[in-house]
């Protein structure tokens, strides 16, 4: 396959450019393939994103759906999208290449400093995100959107009892019109995974221009707080530093701590219907620990 490709992206990159296959390549049919490729000098220069068999589409949602960010997001915030410098088709796939960024240490000593300096930055990128895209759910949208998804959670004994309880409470109060639900700009697996450093702006290492990857299942027109919650799960925000950052994130989009509870459940029951490939397993424990998340810090 690398081989193959190689010929399709020998008229953007040139001839005799060779791919390294890349990372861990999932036993899925929907998997993206990834490759790497490197310049004269032996420098990894580009990595490209190959769509699987079972998901021709995969890599071209990834694109449109970034570049539909970028124009929600504006210029400014936008630069954190990292965009292709070249798409196209290969054997009824899609493909896209990219710049290669560095993506963040994993472990160790670098990592807690490397954490230190991008989750602060990160965390106001998302704020600003989330303030600049809020607009209220239509009237026309609430049934369809919000309640009917709430009544299904509530009776979904695959959640908590008090996952249930809180869907419970946020039918209430959006009835009671004692919360509004809006919409935000939603990445939807915003952990460390997905952030990378593009080293050859200002700052090198560790402070570089953030780049955030995998779009693929964003929505424009999402629901606040698991981006946040996500985040703060796999960058160790917790006690009071995360409830000061919620707070902070609530008055940013015009709500209350309490509204913020119920926008988190017209998440996790706007998620659970629109799994796709991803384990209804994997969906649950995800939702639970967020919610543990939000609840108690920790």
């Amino acid at each position: 396959m690398s081989s193959q490709l190689s010929s399709v992206l020998a008229p953007f990159v040139g001839a005799g450019r060779a791919l390294e296959s890349f990372g861990e390549q999932k036993v899925l049919v929907d998997a993206t393939k990834k490759f790497l490729m490197r310049d004269d000098a032996g420098k990894v220069e580009l990595i490209v994103l190959c769509s699987a068999a079972g998901g021709p589409e995969i890599v071209a949602r990834n694109v449109q759906r970034a570049r539909e960010a970028v124009d929600a997001l504006g210029a400014d915030l936008g630069m954190a999208v990292l965009l292709p410098v070249y798409e196209g088709d290969f054997e009824g796939r899609t493909f896209a290449v990219f710049s290669y960024c560095t993506p963040l240490v994993e472990s160790g000593p670098r990592w807690w400093i490397q954490r230190s300096v991008v989750r602060p930055r990160l965390l106001r990128w998302l704020l600003d995100s989330s303030r600049r895209t809020a607009i209220e759910v239509s009237e026309e949208q609430l049934e369809s959107a919000v309640t009917q998804p709430l009544e299904k959670m509530m009776q979904d004994e695959g959640h908590s009892p008090a996952l249930r309880e809180l869907a419970h409470e946020s039918l209430r109060a959006v009835r009671a019109r004692a919360w509004h639900p809006k919409h935000v700009l939603v990445h939807g697996d915003l952990w460390a995974g997905n952030v990378l450093i593009d080293q050859r702006s200002p700052g090198g290492s560790l402070f570089g221009r953030l780049v955030i990857i995998d779009w693929a299942g964003s929505q424009v027109r999402g629901y606040p707080f698991y981006d946040l919650l996500r985040l703060s799960c796999s960058f160790g925000l917790s006690g009071r530093r995360f409830f000061r950052t919620f707070d902070e994130y609530c008055a940013a989009i015009g709500y209350d701590r309490a509204q913020g509870h119920y926008a988190f459940a017209a998440t996790a029951a706007e998620l659970g219907e629109r799994l796709e490939h991803w384990p209804r397993s994997s969906y649950l424990s995800t939702i639970e620990r967020c919610y543990r998340k939000m609840v108690s810090g920790r």
